[in-house]
C-alpha cells in the first residue's frame, strides 16, 4: 500500500472529522519521515495494519465521546435528592395505593377463575353421582332412572367441557399475566438505565 491509498483509506474513516484528523496526523507523520529520508514503503509498513488503526482511532473515539458527556454538576445533585426527599411522601401516597390495587386485583382475578373451575368441576361430579342414582333406581323405577341417567350424562358432559374450557382459560389468564408483568418490569429496567448518570 502506498502513502495515497493509505491516507484516502483514514481519511474516509467513520465520518469527516475524525477521518480528517487522523489524514493530517498520519500525513505530517510521513512527510517528516520521507524529509529524514526514510523510504515511503518502509514508513507505510512500519504503521502496521490500516484496519487496526482504524479500530483504535474508534475505540478511543468511544472513550473520549464518554467522557465528553455532560454530567450533572453537585449543585444539581444535592437539588435533586432535595426533591427526591420531599416528593417521596407523594410517590408513597400515589404509587402505593397503586401497587396494592394491582396485588388486590390479582388476586381476585385468581380466585374468580378459581372458583369458576371449581364449580365446573362440582357440575361434572354432580352429574356422575346422577347417573349412579339413575342406575340404582332403574331398578325400581325405570322411566326415572332412565330420565336421572339421561341428565346426569348431560350434566357430567356440559361439567367436564366446562372445566376443561376453564383450565385453558386460566393457563391463558396466567401466560398474559406474567408477560405483562414481564413486559412491565422490563420497561421500568430500561427506564432507570436510561436514568443513570455517571457519578464521577
Amino acid at each position: 500500500m502506498n502513502k495515497n491509498d493509505f491516507l484516502l483509506k483514514l481519511k474516509e474513516y467513520a465520518g469527516k472529522d475524525e477521518g480528517e484528523r487522523l489524514y493530517h496526523y498520519y500525513l505530517e507523520i510521513i512527510e517528516d519521515r520521507l524529509e529524514a529520508g526514510e523510504v515511503e514503503a518502509a514508513i507505510i509498513a512500519g504503521f502496521g495494519d490500516v484496519n487496526k488503526i482504524i479500530q483504535e482511532a474508534e475505540a478511543t473515539r468511544k472513550v473520549r465521546d464518554f467522557e465528553e458527556k455532560p454530567r450533572l454538576s453537585t449543585g444539581v445533585k444535592a437539588l435533586m435528592a432535595v426533591l427526591l426527599v420531599f416528593a417521596s411522601p407523594f410517590v408513597l401516597a400515589i404509587g402505593l395505593p397503586l401497587v396494592i390495587t394491582a396485588i388486590v386485583l390479582v388476586v381476585v382475578l385468581f380466585i374468580v377463575l378459581a372458583s369458576i373451575v371449581i364449580s365446573f368441576f362440582a357440575a361434572a361430579v354432580a352429574g356422575l353421582l346422577s347417573i349412579i342414582v339413575g342406575i340404582v333406581t332403574l331398578f325400581t323405577t325405570p322411566a326415572v332412572g332412565l330420565f336421572q341417567i339421561g341428565t346426569g350424562l348431560v350434566g357430567l358432559g356440559i361439567g367436564v367441557l366446562c372445566c376443561f374450557l376453564a383450565v385453558k382459560l386460566t393457563k391463558v389468564a396466567l401466560v398474559g399475566l406474567k408477560k405483562l408483568c414481564s413486559s412491565i418490569i422490563q420497561g421500568f429496567m430500561k427506564k432507570r438505565k436510561g436514568g443513570v448518570i455517571d457519578e464521577n
